[in-house]
């Protein structure tokens, strides 16, 4: 299933919740409840570039399906994520905060 085109978020669930895990202060989760993001997807088989475009900020994403990726959030907070296809067409991300200067990989 191909994802191209340009996307804008329907609805945030529990996003609050989910930010406040991930340690961002309060005034941040705030001013992201006003976000306006907007992405642009171009996929080429499992290889994903993305533009997500916000009132804060414009950032480009490259990644491939299945392999781990560095990027930093809106607030600078830099996290890890794999993204990895569903058998029914959706995409799932895991999303981790780098909590360290020094990362361990383990190659599998």
């Amino acid at each position: 299933m191909a994802f191209n085109g340009t996307w804008k978020v329907d609805r945030s669930e529990n996003y609050d919740k989910f930010m406040e895990q991930m340690g961002i202060n309060i005034m941040k989760r705030k001013l992201a409840e006003h976000d306006n993001l907007k992405i642009i997807i171009e996929q080429t088989g499992d290889n994903f570039h993305i533009k997500e475009s916000s009132t804060f900020r414009t950032k480009d994403i490259d990644f491939t399906l299945g392999v781990q990726f560095d990027y930093s959030l809106a607030d600078g907070t830099e996290v890890s994520t794999r993204a990895k296809a569903l058998s029914n067409g959706k995409i799932e991300k895991f999303q981790w905060i780098i909590t360290s200067a020094v990362k361990l990989w383990r190659q599998q």
